[in-house]
């Protein structure tokens, strides 16, 4: 059995999108979420990327990053995060020392809908409960209220 570690493909779907600073990363999207009941925003930059059947995007605000892989992707619909689900959705601190809470194969659950997904960028929304899984993490983080709006 072969075992997929999500958080890099999420960072290398994203990542081919290049990244950006400023006023710049208003033109890639936004992204905003409550993260354990508290706001938060991706002010600090959206990179999104759609590969084959996989679209990908992450937002970087206040302490948080929030990355999400999408796929099987053939148009709009509801994807689920969780054991035995090809989905993914990661949240990272920002800080020194990294500590990481994932819904994937590894645990945790939650779900994304993208109500419009074209080759020029995607929209919706997503909730996931992350179980620790890097750096010194401990306990869940539970992210509610997601909503994206994304260029490829």
């Amino acid at each position: 059995m072969r075992t997929m570690r999500w958080p890099a493909l999420v960072a290398l779907l994203v990542s081919g999108c290049g990244s950006s600073t400023g006023a710049e990363d208003s033109a890639n999207g936004s992204i905003s979420a409550r993260i354990d009941g508290q706001s938060w925003t991706s002010w600090l930059g959206v990179e999104a990327n759609r590969s084959a059947n996989v679209v990908a995007f992450a937002g970087r605000g206040s302490g948080y990053e929030i990355s999400i892989a999408v796929g099987p992707v053939t148009g709009p619909g509801t994807f689920q995060f969780g054991v035995g689900e090809s989905s993914t959705a990661v949240l990272t601190t920002t800080t020194l020392n990294p500590k990481t809470w994932t819904a994937s194969l590894v645990g945790g659950g939650g779900s994304v809908t993208l109500t419009t997904v074209t080759e020029l960028g995607a929209e919706g929304t997503f909730s996931f409960t992350g179980v620790a899984s890097g750096g010194a993490a401990t306990g869940n983080r539970i992210v509610t209220g997601g909503k994206f709006s994304v260029k490829f």
